[in-house]
């Protein structure tokens, strides 16, 4: 079975080591373990509607983590959101 997963990177203040927050990294992974960076698939989702519905669910995960965790996370988004104005419709913050 293949799927999505996340993966938190640190973002921290290398002087300090003070953690300020985290950035969200969506990959696929396959059930040999293989792992696909976003680079190799973004660019068919970004031809499909498919787009919309797999960012608003990495934004609800990610904006439920960051609640839980009480830290904020970065997320990249597709540019596609943002042209469309899909992005713009949603209300992530209900």
């Amino acid at each position: 079975m293949t799927f999505f997963t996340f993966y938190y990177h640190l973002i921290f203040d290398s002087k300090s080591l003070k953690i300020y927050g985290f950035k969200t990294l969506i990959r696929i992974v396959e059930e040999d373990g293989t792992i696909h960076p976003a680079k190799d698939f973004i660019y068919i989702l970004e031809k499909h509607p498919y787009i919309h519905i797999l960012e608003e669910k990495i934004i609800k995960e990610v904006m439920e983590k960051s609640k839980k965790w009480d830290i904020l996370i970065a997320i990249n988004l597709s540019e596609t959101g943002f042209l469309t104005g899909k992005f713009i419709e949603k209300n992530f913050l209900k």
